[in-house]
């Protein structure tokens, strides 16, 4: 049995980096030439406490051979004025930071709404932005004007290219197209299993291929695909087989 596994989980190695060749060629997320942002939401079954019931913004790919992101569904009992107790605006609001992954957790790092770019940020979605500048975040939040959508996170999330091809062929995580609404939403413990629910709605209907055993075909539904062709065009040919 372990043998006929891991043969199975080699020919969809092989699989899937054919796919992820044809989707990388092909897509072109989130239109003139960006690529979709994505969360990896935790399957149930996934037990590790750091990441269990997470759901993670995955960050446009300017580290590599890391892939980065941020846990947005794990607030933390600390306002945002304890750590900028010079933010007069900061003192009128109860803002939480979030714990954004176990890496550099003395490291801050904020998703925030803005009408314009700025310098060491990074678009995520339509006047949304994020920026792991420490400068940056300090000068947002001690500033004279607070965006009402602000996020900030301490830590992040961090793999390398091979770490996370493993965890997707392990069957780890589902993969979900990212809303800026699940990551500001005003009740962070409803996002996981939203988006649970959401993820497995996605997998109904699908046709196994006649190729695999239609647990293996379960197991690797299409949902997995994009994540797949994601990771394939930060590693370019090199994807592990």
């Amino acid at each position: 049995m372990a043998s006929k596994f891991r043969a199975g989980r080699a020919v969809l190695a092989i699989v899937f980096a054919a796919v992820a060749v044809a989707l990388g060629a092909t897509l072109s997320w989130g239109g003139q030439g960006t690529r979709e942002t994505i969360f990896l939401v935790a399957k149930p079954d996934l037990r590790d406490p750091l990441f269990q019931e997470s759901v993670i913004l995955m960050l446009p790919r300017d580290r590599l051979p890391l892939v980065v992101g941020l846990i947005v569904n794990k607030p933390i009992k600390v306002r945002l004025y304890e750590l900028f107790p010079q933010s007069m605006l900061l003192k009128k609001r109860a803002d939480t930071a979030y714990f954004g992954g176990p890496v550099d957790v003395d490291e801050p790092s904020v998703v925030f709404r803005d009408t314009r770019a700025r310098a060491n940020a990074t678009a995520l979605f339509e006047n949304v932005y994020v920026s792991l500048d420490p400068k940056l975040v300090a000068s947002l939040l001690k500033g004279s004007q607070l965006s009402p959508d602000v996020r900030l996170y301490l830590g992040r999330a961090q793999w390398s290219v091979d770490q996370l091809y493993g965890e997707m062929l392990d069957g780890s995580w589902y993969i979900v197209p990212a809303e800026p609404g699940f990551v500001f939403s005003s009740d962070p413990r409803s996002v996981w299993p939203a988006l649970v629910k959401r993820a497995q709605m996605r997998t109904v209907g699908f046709s196994p291929a006649a190729s695999l055993s239609p647990e293996m075909s379960l197991r690797y539904a299409p949902a997995l695909w994009p994540a797949i062709a994601w990771i394939a065009q930060s590693a370019g040919p090199s994807i592990p087989q």
